[in-house]
């Protein structure tokens, strides 16, 4: 397993700061990314068995007025492509 969850439906507003300061709550953060005005982002812990404690304590809990939803994080294909 990845140790790097795909955290969505969060609130346009969100910082980076703000959301690894939220899921950092028992866990190491080494890396949190929320990509701006699209109401998602990445968030990267320590290690595997970590990850997968946060998604379980963390999915469907709200975060500033939102139902987080949390998965793995699913890596893009080589020859993907932006249109």
């Amino acid at each position: 397993m990845s140790n790097k969850l795909y955290v969505g439906n969060l609130n346009y507003g969100v910082t980076s700061e703000e959301l690894k300061s939220f899921l950092a709550d028992g866990f190491e953060v080494s890396d949190c990314k929320v990509i701006e005005g699209k109401g998602f982002g990445f968030v990267t812990f320590a290690d595997a068995d970590a990850a997968s404690a946060a998604k379980e304590k963390f999915n469907n809990v709200e975060f500033q007025g939102r139902n987080l939803k949390i998965d793995i994080a699913r890596e893009r294909p080589r020859d993907f492509q932006r249109r």
